[in-house]
């Protein structure tokens, strides 16, 4: 259920608001950052605007908090004092657990590196879903066929990583004076398929930029994308200007199985923000409960206000861009980190709260504990910060777990307590 977005120079965790810049520059003034460096930087703080203003986001933030109640209730529900990893959920669960993740997982598609001299054709096809009582019994599935850098005939799955990789990618070449060149596969991808459908629709990248963030806000982002297009060439047909795409996005959404119904991001706004704080469920964490709502309730309250403001964004030097500047400051960032150990957080409730989303970072070790039998924790240097009591030691590269009952509780023992798990074991299958 966990995605890395990223490319060499940096990547963005989704879920769990970490955003690191591979770069040895400061990060700590942005206004100090080279282009180049600032290019980095955006194109990951786009995948943080894509992770809490769009339905797609949001519900896979509800898929991630789903698995992770559930792994605890599991674990804490067992009779013995010890537990195997992994933690793989009932596919009989009536909350559909394994179903939510399964539907994050086929929507994202394929996000390998390759270089694309040609798309030569692409088809629509439909997965059989076999998970027993699953109310979706089939999902569409875009598949693309291409010439790679060698002449060879390959395929991908063109999915939500895909179009999020091609926007964050469209917005470096829009407003950035400097930026390195990315591969095709998966940077390019929503602009050679929109070029491959209806070449006169992709002549106008903001076109394609918009229809990426547009295509984010229903379950299934790559179906509506290829169909959307697919539309306006039936039509024969372009956008006199690209706002024209989200007001039709308004008047038509499409669900995951391709039923009309009404438009429910406000719904899953609201799920998806109790969720979160659903992790922290102690007054020591009323600080960090307090940002889960401001910087929800407030990017999801800008994109309402502002429904275009995607392509504001797009105007001239990001860096001086007076639109995204505004946004900075109002919704702040996830927890920034660069090749040097630098940490950075900025959110305007930080200034008289004591707000420590490195927290999110521990929960991800504790959900890679549970999915992928990882053992160790990567927040060592997080915790080697002057500002943190916590004593490095042998157990964080292979048990943090075992620091739950230490005086000094690191942020992954601290979760491990407050989720009732400090009596219990771990066994690796």
């Amino acid at each position: 259920m966990t995605r890395k977005l990223n490319k060499i120079l940096g990547f963005y965790i989704p879920s769990f608001f970490r955003l690191n810049v591979s770069i040895q520059n400061s990060i700590k003034d942005f206004n100090k950052l080279n282009d180049k460096d600032f290019s980095v930087f955006f194109h990951e703080y786009i995948h943080f605007i894509q992770d809490i203003t769009t339905f797609y986001g949001l519900n896979c933030i509800h898929a991630t908090v789903d698995y992770l109640k559930y792994a605890n209730n599991f674990i804490v529900d067992l009779k013995d004092n010890s537990f195997s990893i992994p933690i793989e959920p009932d596919p009989t669960n009536s909350d559909n657990v394994l179903l939510n993740g399964y539907l994050c997982k086929m929507t994202y598609g394929d996000v390998g590196e390759a270089s694309i001299k040609e798309i030569k054709d692409y088809n629509v096809s439909l997965l059989d879903i076999n998970i027993p009582n699953s109310p979706i019994k089939e999902i569409e599935s875009i598949d693309i066929e291409f010439i790679d850098g060698e002449n060879e005939t390959n395929y991908f799955s063109f999915g939500s990583g895909c179009i999020m990789e091609s926007m964050a990618y469209l917005f470096e070449q829009l407003t950035c004076k400097d930026y390195v060149v990315s591969p095709d596969l998966p940077y390019n991808t929503a602009e050679l398929l929109a070029r491959k459908i209806y070449p006169e629709f992709a002549e106008n990248k903001l076109n394609i930029l918009a229809l990426c963030d547009i295509s984010l806000g229903i379950s299934n982002p790559a179906k509506y994308f290829v169909r959307t297009i697919e539309k306006w060439k039936e039509r024969n047909e372009i956008p006199s200007k690209p706002e024209i795409l989200y007001d039709d996005f308004k008047k038509e959404i499409f669900t995951l199985n391709g039923n009309k119904q009404e438009y429910h991001l406000q719904q899953i706004v609201d799920l998806a923000k109790e969720q979160l704080k659903g992790y922290f469920n102690d007054d020591i964490f009323k600080d960090i409960k307090e940002w889960i709502d401001n910087v929800i309730i407030e990017a999801n309250l800008y994109r309402k206000n502002n429904p275009y403001f995607i392509l504001d964004f797009a105007k001239g030097n990001i860096k001086t861009n007076k639109k995204f500047k505004d946004f900075f400051h109002k919704i702040g960032t996830p927890l920034l980190t660069n090749d040097n150990q630098e940490f950075r957080f900025y959110h305007p409730l930080a200034y008289k709260k004591q707000i420590d989303i490195g927290f999110f970072w521990a929960i991800n070790q504790i959900q890679d504990l549970f999915l992928v039998n990882k053992t160790s924790c990567d927040l060592i240097d997080f915790c080697k910060q002057p500002a943190s009591n916590t004593i490095i030691d042998e157990r964080c590269l292979s048990s943090p777990w075992q620091r739950c009952n230490d005086k000094e509780l690191c942020p992954y023992a601290i979760i491990w307590k407050h989720w009732k798990l400090c009596n219990k074991s771990v066994e690796i299958k």
